[in-house]
């Protein structure tokens, strides 16, 4: 995850439930991550899902 503030890459510490691609996320005021819809590529199907991810980055170095 890049933090903008800060300028550098963070590593997220969870994955999201279940595995998706193509989706699209955004960020709530609290930080939350959210993970909408995408696709699971094992069967190629539409997930009509939303994952929130609370999270605690640590610094790549």
């Amino acid at each position: 995850m890049f933090d903008p503030a800060s300028g550098r890459w963070k590593m997220l510490e969870v994955l999201l439930p279940t595995q998706r691609v193509s989706h699209d996320c955004a960020v709530q005021p609290d930080g939350t991550i959210l993970a909408i819809g995408g696709a699971d590529p094992s069967v190629q199907m539409f997930m009509p899902t939303v994952d929130a991810l609370m999270i605690q980055p640590r610094d790549l170095r």
